[in-house]
């Protein structure tokens, strides 16, 4: 009786693991060929590009731009996100540590004019990184955009605002 239950338990292991094989072998077989890309003008704005009506996600840019191409869209990507933490965290500061120094002048205790100083001087360290973060991020926004506009001159997408004698119009050439 053990060797028919233990005959029957390895049968329906093997069953069911020759069917998950050939279920897995039949799935390899049917590949999904890749979506070509649409022609659409690419936007950049505000930390995200946009063909057509659609955002284009940060993975699926392998599919607009050429490998080094994407290598630099990816730094200037951190770069933006790297000029918005400087951007943040020195206006923060410099809020916090300005309040701060106010609050020390008006102490009347000898605490006050110490931290009077010391708020101060971390506000200016704070306004130190809010101003480095200016060039930082302005920089990397221009040579996203940049990218965009490259890759609708490469496949000669143009938008234009157009003046015609039934009135202004947008122009999209290809």
């Amino acid at each position: 009786m053990k060797r028919i239950i233990t005959l029957s338990v390895v049968a329906l292991v093997l069953l069911l693991g020759g069917a998950d094989l050939q279920a897995q072998s039949k799935s390899s077989k049917t590949k999904k060929k890749p979506e070509p890309v649409k022609l659409d003008p690419m936007f950049y704005k505000g930390g995200k590009f946009t063909a057509g009506s659609n955002m284009i996600p940060q993975y699926e840019l392998d599919k607009y731009f050429a490998q080094s191409e994407l290598q630099q869209v990816n730094l200037n990507l951190q770069k933006r996100k790297t000029g918005v933490g400087l951007l943040i965290g020195g206006g923060a500061g410099f809020a916090v540590f300005s309040a701060l120094g106010t609050v020390g002048l008006f102490a009347v205790d000898s605490v006050g004019p110490s931290m009077a100083i010391a708020g101060y001087s971390a506000a200016v360290a704070s306004a130190g990184v809010l101003i480095a973060g200016i060039p930082v991020y302005c920089k990397a926004e221009k040579r996203l955009k940049e990218a965009a506009d490259g890759y609708n001159q490469r496949n000669n997408i143009q938008v234009s605002l157009t003046l015609r004698p039934y009135g202004p119009g947008l122009s999209l050439n290809f």
